[in-house]
Formats: C-alpha cells, structure tokens, sequence
C-alpha cells in the first residue's frame, strides 16, 4: 500500500525538493516519519525562496494586465497554474498538519501488517503509483521546458520578457547577461512552485485519499473471510 508503493516515490521528491530549498521537511529514517529540518538557516532560505516566489507571481499579474487583449488571453492559463502551485506550496510557518497525514498513514499500516507482511494492491493504487512518476518528472522538467519555450518564444507572455525586453532570442543573441538572467531567473521560479506546489497536494492528499481507499477493500475483503 502507501509505505510499499508510494512511500519511495514520496522521499524521492522530499529529497529534491529540500535540495532547492522549496520545502523544509526531510524523511527520518530512524523514527520513519517525516520531520522538519533542524537547520533554521534552511527553514530561513526556504521562507525566503517562497516569499520571492510570491512577489515573482504578482510581478507578472501586474505586467499581465498591460498588455493586449490577445496577450492576456495567451499567458493567463500560465498564470493560472503558477498561482495554483503557489498556493498549494504555501507553509512559510512550516507547519506540521500536512506532513502528520503521511506519518499517521505510515503508523496506521505499521500496526495494521505485521513484519514482512504485504497486501494486494488494488487498480487505483497501480494508477496513483504512475501518477506519482509522472509528478516527480513534471517537477523535474518544469524548468528545461520554460528555457526551452523562452528560447524559442521570448515573447510568451506572461514572462518577464514579453514586457522587460521583448527580442527574438538566438544562439547568436544570448551574449546580453541581462536576458540569460532573466531566462535562468524564470526557470528558477518555476523550479520553486513546481516542487512546492506538487508535494502537498499531488504527493500527500491523493496518494493518502487513494491509501485510504484501499485499507477500506482490505478490511472489506478481511471480513468477508471472517464470515465465510
């Protein structure tokens, strides 16, 4: 179930993520739960990092609502995603309701199967097992993929460029240290709420809803031998 199937994938993704500061949360292999890291500098830096994020995102609303009508209805679905990962990676006060849904699933299955016991996965579980695949490669590619569209249309809006310096970028048009920054700059942010915003909501809650699900099979299938 959750500690078998989705377990791994949910360190895997805790651990890239306190990598670039986007969560202060790390996985206590000795206590098997999921903790808040100790170093306050870590905790600082990613309370920073979010409140960037934060000024980033309404940077790019105000310079949204400049441009033409058709511009607008281009870069709003954009925007309306970073908003949504934005808000689902808020915790700047690190708090710990989100994390103890995992740690009480783990403590639930710990008591539940005895040592070396394992259970049928069910299709739902098999489903949110390539689900979660799919969001730790999404997080992970999110940035290439806003280099690679900036490249090719710096003029997307709504990013920086298409407001700041709105030129036909190149090999040959890349020396300007200002638009690599910018560039490297956008992709950072999307670094930021691409891992932040995909741990609370899409590496917790579904997983855990999904968890759920199948200890309800399970205890339905384990009563239906008691009666048999």
């Amino acid at each position: 179930m959750y500690t078998g199937q989705f377990l791994p994938f949910v360190i895997q993704h805790f651990k890239f993520a306190r990598l670039v500061g986007s969560i202060a949360f790390k996985f206590d292999a000795k206590t098997g739960k999921f903790v808040p890291i100790k170093c306050q500098k870590r905790v600082l830096a990613s309370q920073i990092q979010y409140i960037i994020t934060l000024m980033y995102v309404g940077l790019l609303f105000h310079s949204l609502g400049g441009l033409p009508v058709i511009k607008i209805l281009q870069g709003f679905p954009i925007l309306l995603v970073f908003v949504l990962m934005l808000s689902a990676g808020s915790n700047v006060s690190v708090d710990m309701a989100p994390v103890q849904i995992i740690n009480s699933i783990l403590n639930f299955e710990k008591n539940l199967l005895k040592a070396g016991e394992s259970v049928e996965t069910f299709l739902e579980a098999n489903v949110m097992y390539f689900y979660l695949f799919l969001v730790n490669f999404t997080a992970f590619i999110m940035p290439f993929a806003v280099i690679a569209l900036l490249i090719m249309e710096p003029c997307t809006p709504p990013f920086l460029l298409s407001t700041i310096h709105c030129t036909e970028l190149s090999c040959r048009k890349m020396s300007p240290p200002a638009e690599i920054v910018v560039v490297l700059f956008e992709a950072w942010m999307a670094l930021q709420m691409s891992t932040s915003g995909t741990t609370w909501g899409f590496c917790i809650l579904f997983p855990g809803i999904v968890a759920i699900l199948d200890y309800f099979q399970l205890l339905k299938s384990l009563v239906y031998e008691i009666k048999g």
